[in-house]
């Protein structure tokens, strides 16, 4: 009787949709309505798409350092080359 209780307020388990940017709640739904298993999908859902917001954000981070590294470099480089030295290091021989 007691895990018939339980499967009724925790709800089926709720799969995760194929497409994270769809809600598994309506908007407007009421939340104190929905089955324990279901906002614990939402939150599942939720959380992953910030993590995947993450995820990039930190991605992005790393390339737009290493491009400002590489800018840099290049930078260093054709000033060596207008300066009329050798990129290595030594002056450049005609």
């Amino acid at each position: 009787m007691c895990r018939s209780g339980v499967t009724k307020w925790r709800g089926t388990e709720v799969a995760q949709p194929e497409d994270p940017e769809i809600p598994l709640i309506k908007n407007g739904e009421d939340f104190e309505r929905q089955s324990l298993g279901l906002l614990d999908a939402e939150t599942t859902r939720l959380q992953n798409l910030v993590n995947a917001d993450i995820n990039t954000q930190n991605r992005f981070k790393a390339l737009s350092d290493k491009i400002t590294e590489e800018t840099a470099a290049l930078t260093v480089l054709q000033d060596r080359l207008r300066e009329g030295s050798s990129p290595v290091g030594g002056e450049i021989v005609s």
